[in-house]
């Protein structure tokens, strides 16, 4: 039995061939030559696969007769792959969780993940790539940058880390219909308690909490909103990553 190489048709060393039969299997190493002898089989059809690093796998048949020693020889050839794949999967990078619809974008190509937070790039052409990946409420990644070989298989994951949102409020007097200075502002986190403030408002009335937090798609803060001279309130604000949310809240002067 031999291995070549299907566009040369040099033979080709150390290539790794099974052969089976509905008895027996066996494995073996050509030489360097690309030649393989098989002794010691019982009698029957054998399919035999080649295997070697940058080739396609390829199989042939061959018959071992009663009495034979050795198969009747066949030549098997192996085609060189000519592309390469790219593939992995992009997740949260706090909490872990993977990421549906985010893209990853290499060199002019772009991919979406599926709903196992995983993308393929298939066919490529071996060269330079540098990669990145994005997502909805998500900074970009810094880049990735490798060559591909033709053959290669190779697994490029990512990590996105979420924007922070942005929660900005504005507090008046119901009354008088003004702005509330030095207004004590403390918003909580209403599934992890995690406590932003106290804040006071300014000469605007206006409270502003950057760079907060949006780990998840949906963050609920509870705020309470307290000074001396009116009814302490409370407002619920919904954040979304990356997003600004900007509130108004009223609060009523307490009876002389």
């Amino acid at each position: 039995m031999k291995t070549i190489d299907a566009d040369t048709g040099v033979g080709l060393g150390l290539v790794n061939i099974t052969c089976y039969s509905h008895k027996t299997t066996t494995s073996s190493l050509t030489d360097a030559l690309g030649d393989l002898v098989i002794g010691s089989l019982e009698p029957s059809e054998y399919t035999c696969t080649a295997n070697a690093p940058g080739y396609f796998p390829n199989s042939g048949h061959s018959v071992v007769a009663a009495g034979g020693k050795v198969f009747v020889p066949s030549i098997i050839p192996l085609k060189k792959f000519s592309r390469g794949t790219v593939s992995g999967v992009i997740r949260h990078s706090s909490l872990r969780s993977i990421l549906q619809g985010a893209q990853v974008h290499c060199n002019d190509i772009i991919a979406s993940t599926n709903n196992r937070g995983r993308y393929t790039l298939l066919n490529l052409a071996p060269g330079f790539f540098s990669c990145w990946a994005s997502g909805n409420g998500f900074l970009p990644t810094p880049l990735v940058a490798f060559d591909l070989n033709a053959g290669d298989n190779l697994e490029v994951n990512f990590d996105l880390q979420p924007f922070p949102a942005t929660l900005q409020i504005s507090v008046t007097d119901l009354v008088k219909q003004g702005n509330l200075q030095g207004v004590s502002v403390t918003c909580t986190d209403a599934q992890t308690k995690a406590v932003l403030g106290p804040f006071e408002t300014d000469s605007d009335g206006v409270v502003f909490f950057p760079e907060i937090s949006a780990e998840r798609g949906a963050n609920v803060y509870q705020c309470s909103f307290s000074v001396g001279s009116h009814i302490v309130a409370s407002k619920t604000f919904f954040l979304e990553r990356g997003q600004v949310t900007q509130g108004k809240v009223t609060l009523i002067p307490k009876p002389n």
